[in-house]
């Protein structure tokens, strides 16, 4: 018999030029198996066309502490993508 595994649950923060690119500040996904941070931003290129030049600039984050894109993510976990910041 197949044990149905809960689904896993993380969120993706977006902040600004991305959170202007998706209209959002959030997002909330449900997986059905482990992901990494890279897989996960390539979901939301998929998802988000505006987004597609801009995730390969960003940092990411998981719970406060910044990640390459290889981490693995968890349930409950929260991706903060974070884009460059320009000045003068």
């Amino acid at each position: 018999m197949n044990a149905v595994l809960p689904k896993i649950k993380v969120t993706v923060l977006f902040f600004a030029v991305l959170k202007d690119a998706t209209g959002l500040k959030r997002l909330e996904i449900e997986l059905e198996r482990p992901q990494t941070c890279g897989q996960i931003l390539r979901g939301l290129s998929d998802q988000f066309v505006n987004l597609s030049g801009l995730l390969q600039h960003c940092r990411l984050a998981v719970n406060g502490a910044f990640v390459d894109p290889s981490r693995v993510l968890a349930g409950g976990d929260e991706l903060a993508l974070l884009p460059p910041v320009s000045g003068g």
